[in-house]
């Protein structure tokens, strides 16, 4: 039988267990046909690229079926590398797809040659398979990152490139799930920036709205700044959350198999993390983990670089406001006295030494009677959205001379202000359409002093009771200022009572 004569190699007998030693030796996989297309052998390297154990039988059906090429088409057979051998072809380097079992598909490169007789007849046909999974993983990998450079390069938000960022690195690893969870500093959560699902398929019943630390993957990368690489879901104890293992088994039923996920690091401190998630087992996790560390670098330096260009926009901002305070002061010294109060109140403020008077009190209230004490003309120009009662803890004198100024700076046009609660964090919108413009009302021009005072008050107030103030114009000459105030005071500075 052909299947006989293909155990001999070079016309000399081969004991059997010689020939499987021989074959198992093998760094490269290697499958042996006879000339009907049956497998005679399949060596332990072959095997473990299928992730099969050397009890399975279905080896030669996934090799005679469950090969494609690099875009996934199956080979048939005018194309297929052991046909091609068994006609008399000689297939050097093929690239090929393998279709793995509840695995993620594999790559490799194929030699095949045919198996010939003394007499120049096919008898069978070998087939060598070199496993390049990870050398086309790297690749791909070299790409996403110069995809996401360029797109971080001309991004000024997170919200610019955060979809295309978790959809470039979902599609890089072929997995159907990625998300990207940013440190909400105010309310001291992860909130997600962005997410990306394979068509078909969703996560949204299994994702909370915010992250607290130590909770969950993400919560656990956030907590210890490590990476987590989990290869099954079902059976691990890399997160100690009580409900993880319920979690799990319901992720389990939407497919979901593995996850992995690393911090985004501005130096040692951690500001958000990516997550990606599988549909099978991965069993390649140091490689991949520092490979996706390399794109959660970048968002890193992105994101350091957007906060150093804001804090260089508010050097500015001081620097300028510190010449309009000399002039002032050259010019009235009644005007250089009434701004001394100011100046050191802002920097006790900003040295956290000012005492605040700490209440209950209805942050909703505190925007209306800001809004009310605006001009006429200003008043009729005003769009406002809030809820009828937003409780919050703090000083409601400096939070409403906080809210005055940010109003007197968006004034000019028509101004529109959103006041919103969320859990633990209350947020305030304040755009002023073209205010930035040369004809725009806006504050009195004879006070740019009190102005910029004002302004800096505003941030030093919000500051001081934990929260945050963020400032775009993006769209100018309109300008946004987004104030954050965590409810019930900052958690590492107490409010005086």
């Amino acid at each position: 039988m052909a299947t006989d004569r293909i155990r001999r190699e070079g016309g000399v007998a081969c004991p059997d267990g010689f020939a499987s030693a021989l074959y198992d030796s093998l760094q490269v996989g290697v499958a042996v046909f006879d000339d009907a297309g049956r497998l005679v052998r399949a060596n332990r390297a072959l095997r473990t690229l299928y992730q099969l154990s050397d009890a399975d039988h279905t080896v030669e059906r996934l090799i005679r079926e469950g090969l494609a090429d690099p875009e996934g088409t199956v080979l048939g057979p005018v194309h297929h590398p052991v046909d091609r051998a068994l006609r008399g072809e000689t297939v050097d380097c093929l690239s090929v797809r393998i279709v793995v079992p509840d695995g993620q598909a594999r790559h490799a490169d194929v030699n095949a040659r045919p198996v010939l007789a003394p007499d120049g007849g096919t008898i069978g046909a070998v087939a060598a398979f070199r496993d390049t999974t990870m050398r086309e993983r790297a690749a791909r990998f070299r790409r996403c990152e110069a995809l996401v450079a360029r797109a971080l390069a001309e991004a000024t938000t997170v919200s610019d490139v955060g979809p295309a960022l978790v959809r470039a690195v979902a599609g890089t690893l072929g997995w159907p799930h990625a998300q990207l969870w940013l440190v909400d500093e105010v309310a001291d959560v992860l909130r997600l920036a962005a997410q990306w699902d394979a068509p078909g398929r969703t996560l949204e019943a299994l994702i909370p709205p915010t992250i607290e630390r130590g909770w969950g993957i993400g919560g656990t990368v956030w907590d210890t700044g490590e990476p987590l690489w989990i290869p099954d879901l079902l059976h691990t104890d890399q997160v100690t959350t009580s409900n993880f293992p319920e979690r799990a088994r319901r992720a389990h039923t939407v497919g979901v198999r593995a996850a992995v996920a690393v911090p985004v690091r501005d130096g040692r401190r951690v500001l958000g993390v990516l997550t990606c998630v599988a549909d099978h087992r991965e069993y390649n996790g140091e490689r991949l983990v520092a490979q996706l560390g390399g794109i959660a670098n970048q968002v890193g330096h992105f994101l350091s670089r957007r906060r150093a260009d804001e804090l260089a926009s508010e050097l500015h901002r001081s620097r300028d406001d510190f010449r309009a305070l000399l002039r002032a002061f050259e010019r009235d010294g009644a005007a250089a006295r009434a701004v001394r109060h100011d100046l050191l109140d802002l920097a006790a403020l900003e040295e956290g030494v000012a005492a605040l008077r700490s209440a209950e009190l209805d942050l909703a209230a505190v925007v209306a009677a800001s809004v009310a004490a605006l001009g006429p003309s200003a008043r009729a120009s005003v769009r406002v959205s809030r809820p009828e009662r937003l409780r919050l803890r703090g000083d409601a004198a400096r939070l409403r001379a906080a809210v005055d100024a940010l109003l007197g700076a968006a004034a000019g046009g028509d101004l529109y202000v959103r006041l919103t609660g969320e859990p633990g964090v209350a947020e305030l919108t304040l755009i002023g359409v073209g205010a930035l413009s040369d004809d725009a009302a806006g504050p009195d021009p004879s006070t740019p002093v009190d102005a910029a005072l004002g302004l800096r008050l505003a941030l030093a107030v919000v500051r001081a009771h934990g929260g945050t103030v963020r400032v775009s114009t993006r769209y100018h000459p309109d300008v946004t200022f987004t104030v954050r105030l965590p409810v019930d005071g900052p958690p590492d500075r107490p409010l005086r009572d």
